[in-house]
């Protein structure tokens, strides 16, 4: 997410009256947001990355993984938690806020 606060700067600075809002893929992420230090030891466990049948990743755009398992808890939460991690940046840059999707009850 890091990359997107300086773009929502730019546009702030450059319109301040634009309504910024920020949207959250959970279906296709960015390999290299999701790959920690160790190659596969990020934020999203490795179980939640969908494969072919050959093991390699799926993708349509290289550089994309699918992350279609959300109805894993441990996939469902991994990624909640990764895009509110992501918010307090966002919105300090500049964006008015979130579109609603899709509403989820999680029970802890």
């Amino acid at each position: 997410m890091d990359s997107w606060t300086p773009l929502v700067r730019a546009i702030k600075k450059e319109n301040p009256r634009a309504v910024v809002l920020a949207t959250y893929h959970a279906t296709e992420i960015w390999e290299v947001d999701v790959v920690g230090p160790g190659q596969g030891s990020g934020w999203l466990p490795e179980k939640c990355r969908i494969r072919n049948t050959n093991g390699e990743l799926c993708s349509w755009w290289a550089g994309l993984v699918f992350t279609n398992n959300l109805f894993d808890p441990d996939c469902m939460n991994a990624t909640v938690s990764n895009a509110l991690g992501s918010l307090p940046k966002l919105v300090e840059a500049g964006v008015d806020g979130v579109p609603t999707l899709l509403n989820v009850t999680f029970d802890h």
